[in-house]
């Protein structure tokens, strides 16, 4: 039995069209698989810099950072009162009898020819009403070890700041690559519907 040999252009045009129509139905599925169905809400355009500013000021371990400042800060004016004064206050009130003879046992001057002030055999006075203010006032004129305290939590603070930026930076840098990240991911879709519109076009020229 003898076969009809076709032509060599024929057979290149042939495995053509059949590229060709395999490209294009790769792209069909391909397409449909990133099909996104549309979103009614209203679409939230973010920058590059909105970004990285929203992740470095809003984020948890940004707070959490700034929460441990403010902690440190109290710290601070918690060991600056131990360089403070110490100021105290005790106020009493009591009512009863005193014996002159008890309460004042010398002989108060009087003018010649006068009697005593109080009698020298005793004499009870009262009731009296006795009421007692009292305040205490301490500083101390150098601690060594308050200072060193104080010194120490001031650094602390410091510390902490520095901490809140490196966080920030932290969160800025993830922020940023995870943008850079959506961005590629949408050129490489934009790449991907071109190459299936090229192969649906030279699956028309093939055809034609």
């Amino acid at each position: 039995m003898n076969c009809l040999a076709l032509p060599r252009a024929t057979r290149v045009g042939f495995g053509l069209v059949l590229l060709v129509a395999l490209l294009s139905f790769v792209a069909r599925v391909a397409g449909a698989q990133l099909a996104v169905p549309a979103d009614t809400t209203a679409v939230l355009r973010l920058s590059l810099g909105d970004a990285i500013r929203m992740a470095s000021q809003q984020n948890a371990a940004v707070e959490s950072a700034r929460a441990r400042v403010d902690a440190a800060r109290s710290r601070v004016t918690q060991r600056r009162a131990d360089l403070l004064p110490n100021v105290s206050a005790a106020v009493t009130e009591r009512s009863g009898t005193l014996n002159s003879a008890a309460a004042f046992p010398i002989d108060f001057p009087t003018a010649p020819g006068a009697d005593p002030l109080f009698d020298r055999n005793g004499s009870i006075l009262g009731p009296l009403n006795v009421f007692d203010a009292r305040v205490r006032v301490t500083q101390s004129l150098y601690d060594p070890a308050a200072r060193s305290r104080v010194q120490g939590a001031r650094t602390a603070v410091a510390a902490a700041d520095a901490d809140v930026g490196s966080v920030s930076d932290l969160a800025g840098a993830t922020a940023a690559n995870a943008y850079l990240a959506v961005l590629r991911s949408d050129a490489v879709y934009t790449a991907r519907l071109a190459d299936s519109t090229l192969a649906a076009d030279l699956l028309r020229i093939a055809q034609a």
